[in-house]
């Protein structure tokens, strides 16, 4: 997962039906059968091989062969924690160089051949795009026009004949994902043709389309969040959804994770069990695979499969696991074979949110002077976002007061519309309209309810608090703990002491979003007089990426929204605006709905500053000039 629900591997398996409880010393799985074994190397070392692992593939280092293999040799031969931590560190580092190595930029000119899609492609405001194998490199390929057209139906895996122009991606593009590995750009000037490719990629897509004439009854928001939810495929998220999920917290939501996981081998728990050990474990294994191929091998998914596969492994054996030992040992199986994993955020934010879950959720359970089943259900979230919230603050500045609650209301729908949402809608997909929108209603109720917790909490005030409010709280909330134990107090009095405390601490400690989350894109201006503020996008943007770099910038009201050229995408990305912010006044070169059509010459008055316009250039978008802003708008 990567933000909340139940880590696949779990104390709670269902592949295995009963419980795997780590013991190290006498463990049941399943019909009563006791086994005794206690692992070689205990929990802990497991962790700080993880570490080590982490540590590793983020310093990359080319290490003499001679000396990595008289290390691998010497712990391999001493099977002792220390050395096997040395040769892990040492490992994962030599991997992480060679791996850096083999970024090497791809060669710029005229191409023609075959591609591979590794991704789906997506349609952005610079054309339609997507990541594809191409000459033994990964690279991105635009398309604009009939050839965008013919990749508009095409799914990860397809096949493409191609001719375009390639250009060589900067170093500084390389570095920022490695983990994609696309090192080249290929403008695309015609689109020969597009097939099916390999037969495990037409099944995936089949199940793609699948679900989606499954829930050809459903507005088109609605099948884009269901795609999200079930699939991880955000897409078609509209950039005011988008943007509400990240806001509130919520985001984790759309990407494919260990409660998807669970849920697919929940639903196959019936067949699981009627098969024996081995034969399970391959049908196991053979399910992970095919749903990371379904949901494109994204980082989430990789940790939760991997998690999930060694969890089914120690089953199948009988040896006693704990979700810490699966979880160290899924970073360390992941890090080893593609080391440039470390750099990718939701692998980070999925690791640290299954740590939080597995060592926080039980602490926090038990000191939330809550029933049980709300204590569980508020402790799993804050648990993931406490153990996130480091990774994020870098990001955002922050954790978002707002994100506990919308979580606590929004996860049990999303995790119905998961179980519900992608069982019934591959029904739907055999039925006719009728019997599928029947189907598809329940569907649609979790899913109207997911969506109006994330836009209404990100309309509230974005209150945050910092990192070091969130180390004070750790810190007060446990010194508190353990000193009212200490001192008698009774488990009541504890949860209330503690619960007191912490909110206090945060109350004290947050804060309004004190700083913008991202430069304002090229193409569009903020402009400010007191309390009013006008937006004026010039060019094509891309809707969220406006948005976001709205938030924390926009401090009083947004008055008006000017979008003086004619394209497509300048329209959409001030309609999420508007939509966002509610402006009184809407601008626009061309006309729509609900907004007032401008023309050289026109001028219009807010508060202390003049907004006129001014002919553009023939094709161009209008000129506008704002006067009586402020000098240093932010």
């Amino acid at each position: 997962m990567s933000a909340g629900g139940s880590p696949a591997g779990a104390p709670s398996d269902p592949v295995a039906g009963p419980p795997v409880v780590a013991s190290g010393a006498a463990t049941a799985v399943g019909g009563g059968t006791e086994v005794r074994s206690r692992p070689t190397i205990g929990d802990a070392w497991v962790v700080l091989g993880a570490v080590a692992a982490v540590l590793g593939a983020a310093v990359p280092r080319s290490i003499p062969w001679v000396l990595m293999s008289v290390v691998l040799v010497l712990a391999l031969g001493s099977r002792r924690p220390v050395p096997l931590l040395v040769a892990l560190l040492l490992g994962t580092s030599l991997l992480s160089a060679r791996a850096w190595a083999g970024l090497d930029p791809a060669r710029a000119g005229p191409v023609q051949g075959r591609a591979v899609l590794v991704t789906d492609p997506e349609r952005k405001v610079a054309g339609t795009t997507v990541v594809a194998r191409f000459d033994g490199q990964r690279v991105e390929l635009w398309a604009h026009g009939a050839a965008a057209g013919a990749l508009r139906g095409a799914l990860a895996g397809d096949v493409v004949d191609l001719q375009g122009t390639r250009a060589t991606r900067a170093p500084e593009a390389i570095a920022a994902d490695p983990w994609r590995r696309v090192v080249g750009r290929v403008e695309l000037a015609a689109v020969r043709s597009v097939r099916p490719g390999s037969w495990p990629y037409r099944w995936a897509n089949a199940v793609h389309h699948l679900l989606d004439h499954g829930a050809r009854s459903m507005p088109a928001e609605d099948r884009a969040l269901l795609a999200g939810l079930v699939l991880g495929d955000d897409r078609a998220q509209s950039p005011v959804v988008r943007d509400a999920f990240a806001v509130v917290g919520l985001g984790h939501l759309l990407a494919v994770s260990g409660q998807n996981v669970a849920f697919v081998l929940a639903a196959a728990a019936p067949l699981l069990r009627r098969l024996r050990l081995r034969a399970r474990f391959v049908t196991v294994v053979g399910l992970l695979a095919f749903f990371a191929l379904v949901t494109r091998f994204e980082p989430s998914v990789l940790r939760a499969v991997v998690m999930a596969g060694l969890a089914a492994a120690a089953t199948s054996v009988g040896r006693p696991v704990s979700g810490l030992r699966v979880l160290g040992l899924a970073v360390i199986v992941l890090l080893l074979v593609d080391p440039l994993l470390v750099r990718s955020l939701g692998f980070q934010l999925s690791a640290a949110a299954s740590a939080g879950i597995l060592v926080l959720a039980p602490v926090i359970g038990r000191c939330l002077p809550l029933p049980a089943w709300l204590a569980t259900a508020v402790a799993v979230p804050l648990s993931a976002q406490v153990a996130t919230a480091p990774l994020l603050a870098a990001r955002t500045g922050g954790l978002s007061l707002v994100s506990l609650p919308a979580n606590v209301l929004a996860e049990p729908a999303a995790g119905l519309v998961m179980t519900w949402g992608s069982s019934g809608g591959l029904v739907a997909g055999f039925l006719p309209g009728p019997l599928a929108l029947l189907l598809a209603l329940p569907t649609r109720v979790l899913l109207w309810w997911i969506a109006t917790v994330a836009v209404t909490a990100s309309r509230l005030p974005v209150i945050t608090v910092g990192l070091g409010t969130l180390a004070t709280t750790a810190l007060t909330t446990t010194m508190l703990w353990w000193w009212s134990g200490r001192h008698g107090r009774s488990l009541h009095r504890r949860r209330r002491i503690v619960a007191l405390a912490g909110v206090v601490a945060i109350a004290v400690g947050s804060a309004p979003l004190s700083r913008p989350t991202a430069e304002l894109p090229a193409g569009v201006r903020l402009h400010r007089s007191g309390a009013d503020e006008v937006v004026v996008v010039t060019r094509p943007v891309e809707g969220a990426a406006l948005l976001r770099s709205l938030r924390g910038r926009v401090s009083g009201e947004l008055e008006v929204v000017v979008v003086s050229s004619s394209a497509r995408g300048a329209w959409q990305a001030g309609a999420a605006a508007t939509e966002v912010y509610r402006p009184s006044l809407v601008l626009a070169a061309v006309p729509h709905a609900g907004v007032t059509l401008i023309g050289p010459g026109d001028r219009f008055e807010v508060g202390a500053m003049s907004i006129v316009v001014e002919r553009g250039g023939p094709t161009g978008p209008l000129g506008i000039v704002v006067t009586g802003d402020d000098p240093d708008p932010p």
